[in-house]
Formats: structure tokens, sequence, C-alpha cells
């Protein structure tokens, strides 16, 4: 009885007590899901601050290369006065001749080059807007004078090469042509450039006359196997090769020739005597005697390393000893 007492007095659990241990429970998880909660705050503001901070790093840095990169012009300015109204007018003059306006192209290129006289870039625009309008011979001068002032000048852009090639050999300078064509190659990587120079390339070689005649083949052969050049290359393969005494192969070669492989069109950069010696051939080959005379003729009367050769093919056309 005496333990029962006890019991009920003091260790028993009770309505009371239990009210109380649900209230401890109660309040503890509280305080628990409250820390939680406070934690969760404190890890996102910690994110947050992280974020911003690094958003912060990457501002500042970017703000820190546009300074220094003002610094670096500022310095630029003041060591070269002129640079910056130099810059200006080239990025005025490249903006001009990708709008197919040559005329503003020169004079941007001359204001260029008056305000930096010993940097290449002035000239080669020169180049570039005086080959577009057709002022040839000026182009070349202009080229020149870049490559006077930086032997690489017209590596970076392959369009720069080209021009310089177009105008060389519009002037009768094909070994000219030939040096910036064999640049073209070595250093570009497009393809587009890389098949117009290659056509080109072989064009220039034959050109130069005899001495080059094997290695202008080989080009054109090469040329051939692209889809791209084949039309601008197959009649100056055939002239080759009739200039290489294969006149059964360079004939059936002619032959294959349209309207599309017109010399005027796919070598309008060439010399008239150029010119006329493909349209010669040509006119052989689909057996219109009176009209490939004629075009022997210029190409004879007009010069050159192979004047020889049309009067020649002329002579071979008259005697009716073209095998067709």
């Amino acid at each position: 009885m005496a333990g029962k007492k006890g019991l009920a007095r003091g260790g028993g659990i009770t309505h009371e007590t239990q009210l109380a241990t649900c209230r401890g429970v109660a309040q503890h998880v509280v305080a628990k899901i409250a820390r939680l909660r406070s934690l969760k705050r404190t890890l996102c503001s910690t994110r947050i601050i992280g974020v911003t901070t690094r958003c912060a790093l990457v501002l500042s840095l970017l703000a820190l290369a546009t300074v220094r990169a003002r610094a670096s012009d500022f310095w630029d300015e003041v060591r070269n006065p002129g640079l910056g109204a130099h810059r200006m007018h080239l990025r005025r003059g490249r903006e001009a001749l990708a709008g197919n306006r040559p005329e503003l192209a020169l004079t941007e290129a001359d204001a260029a080059i008056a305000r930096c006289a010993e940097c290449a870039a002035g000239p080669v625009l020169r180049g570039r807007a005086l080959s577009a309008l057709g002022r040839h011979a000026q182009a070349v001068e202009a080229f020149e004078m870049a490559l006077r002032l930086d032997g690489a000048a017209l590596d970076a852009v392959a369009a720069d090469g080209l021009a310089l090639a177009f105008s060389a050999c519009s002037v009768a300078r094909p070994e000219l042509a030939a040096r910036a064509l064999e640049r073209v190659l070595a250093q570009s990587r497009d393809s587009g450039a890389r098949t117009e120079a290659i056509a080109m390339l072989a064009d220039a070689l034959q050109a130069e006359g005899p001495a080059e005649l094997k290695r202008a083949i080989m080009t054109y052969r090469e040329a051939m196997a692209d889809d791209a050049a084949r039309r601008r290359a197959l009649l100056g393969l055939a002239l080759a090769l009739d200039r290489d005494g294969a006149h059964d192969e360079a004939l059936a070669l002619a032959r294959r020739a349209g309207p599309e492989s017109d010399p005027n069109t796919t070598s309008a950069w060439l010399p008239e005597t150029e010119r006329a010696a493909r349209l010669a051939l040509w006119l052989t080959a689909i057996g219109d005697n009176t009209a490939a005379d004629q075009a022997w003729q210029r190409s004879s009367e007009g010069g050159g390393p192979w004047a020889r050769h049309a009067s020649e093919a002329r002579k071979r056309n008259a005697h009716g000893t073209v095998r067709r």
C-alpha cells in the first residue's frame, strides 16, 4: 500500500504531465524549425552575396580592361600623334570598301596615310580601293609601298593578296601576281580564297612565259580537281597544253568549254594577249577558222612571251593542219 501511494503521489503519469510533455516537445520542434529556417535564410544570403561578389568582380575586371585599353590608346596617341585618327579612317575605308564604295574608300585611305605615313595598313587600303576602281598601275604602286613598310602587310587578309595579284597581272606583271598568290595559298585557310588563288596562280605562271609552263600545267591540273575552279581553269589548261606541244589534247579539252568559260569573264584580269589566245584556241576547236585567225593575230601583235606561239598557231590554222 505504501508503494502504491508513493506512485500515486510522485512518479505517475497524469493528465497534467502529459500536457506538459506535449508542450515541451512542440516547443522543441518549433525551435528546431525556426533554427532550420534561419540557417536556410543564412545560406541563401551567402549564395546571393557570393554571386553578387562574383558579378562585381567580373564587372570590375571588364572596367579595368576598358581602362587599360583606353590608357593604351592614350599612350599610343602620345607616342604617335594622329594614330587614333589613322585607325578611324582605316575603319571607315574598310566599311566603304565592303559597301562597294571604292571612291570613298580611296579618300579614307589617303586620309589614313596622311595621319601615319609609316603604317602599312593605309597603302594596303589604298591599293584595294584603286584595284576596285580599275586603276591597276596605281594599285600595284600602293601595294608595293605597303610591302616595303611591312613584308607581311598582305598576309592577314586573303582579299588583299588577291587584289594585288589581279592588278599586277592586269599591268603585265605576272611574276608579282604569282608571288602574291603563293603567299595567299601559304597563309589562308579560307576555301573560297584558295579556290580563286589556285586558278589565278596557274594563269599567272603561264603568263610569265615558257620557263614556268610545266609548273603552270601542274597547277591547272590541281585546280581542275576543284569543281568551283574547273570552269576558270579549263581554257587555261588547254592553252598551256597547246603551247607545250600537246595540240590534240588541247583541242579536245577546249571543245568542252562553253559560254561559261568565256575568257573575257573567267580571265578578265589577264592581259588582252592572253585572253585573245584562249578565245582563239576555243574558236579553232569548234572549227571557226576565220574568227580564230583574227584572235590569234590579236594575241601575236600584242607581244609578250607567247607572241611566237600565237604566230605559229595562226599558220597552223591557215594551212588547215589542225586536226579536229
